[in-house]
């Protein structure tokens, strides 16, 4: 731990962090709608066996061990579909666990055919400890897109990951979850300075701080983006989400024996 040389206190964590998370939207132009999700590109499994399951995708998965997935459609071996958490064995395979105990996933049937995985975006230890709380004072987003003129966007935050929607589909606010929602950030139109560029960006300051309540399981936050309007964007745009959170809880200062 880090100590002042002088005094022997442990310094004091920072109450502000700073967390991005990066995705790319699947390789096409289609116009979004007012309500569509702007989702991370999906890839296709076409095997799922052993214990833990171990998936595998016809194309690079471009996931990182600790992602947290959502996997659907999966015939057979239905145990794979859900929410999980993986760990990456080669670029085209990975192995799935529960997503809140660790606990492997077991094979309850020979795999048959289908199946989607999604990565889930996730700002991940938001907060010290499990059931932590805080505030977003400040969310940035950024496109690898220039021409977006009317871009607008709405970022939901929720404190358990849930059920992914497709890019360029509708985006449902269920219910069910209504427990987990932590509430939303609008964001104003994308701009970009001056010619030349290839990006655009928008940043919200916001007057009165959205507060969160991590999970009592969790210290992770899960954002959803939806379009608010329509845009056409570019193939394989990359999406960036900054946030500013202020931490409610944070180490309290302790004090050392200093040696004579």
């Amino acid at each position: 731990m880090p100590y002042n040389s002088i005094t022997g206190q442990l310094i004091r964590e920072s109450p502000i962090l700073f967390k991005a998370e990066e995705f790319i939207r699947p390789a096409d132009t289609t116009t979004y709608a007012a309500g569509d999700s702007v989702a991370i590109a999906q890839r296709v499994i076409d095997a799922a066996a052993g214990t833990p399951i171990v998936c595998q995708t016809t194309a690079p998965h471009l996931l990182t061990t600790d992602d947290r997935v959502f996997i659907a459609a999966v015939g057979g071996n239905t145990n794979a579909n859900g929410i999980r958490k993986v760990t990456v064995l080669t670029s085209t395979t990975f192995a799935l666990y529960d997503d809140v105990t660790g606990a492997a996933i077991a094979t309850n049937s020979a795999y048959t055919s289908g199946g989607t995985v999604q990565r889930l975006p996730r700002f991940t230890e938001v907060v010290p400890a499990n059931g932590g709380t805080g505030s977003i004072v400040a969310l940035q987003l950024w496109v690898r897109n220039p021409t977006v003129t009317a871009g607008t966007f709405r970022v939901r935050f929720y404190n358990a990951p849930i059920a992914a929607i497709a890019d360029n589909a509708a985006q449902t606010v269920l219910a069910a979850n209504r427990t987990l929602h932590q509430g939303y950030v609008d964001l104003t139109i994308l701009t970009i300075d001056g010619a030349g560029g290839d990006s655009s960006a928008v940043v919200g300051l916001l007057a009165q701080p959205l507060p969160f309540a991590c999970s009592a399981l969790r210290r992770d936050l899960f954002p959803v983006v939806t379009a608010l309007g329509a845009f056409v964007p570019a193939s394989g745009d990359i999406f960036r989400l900054t946030a500013t959170i202020r931490r409610d809880q944070v180490p309290a200062l302790a004090s050392v024996a200093m040696s004579s």
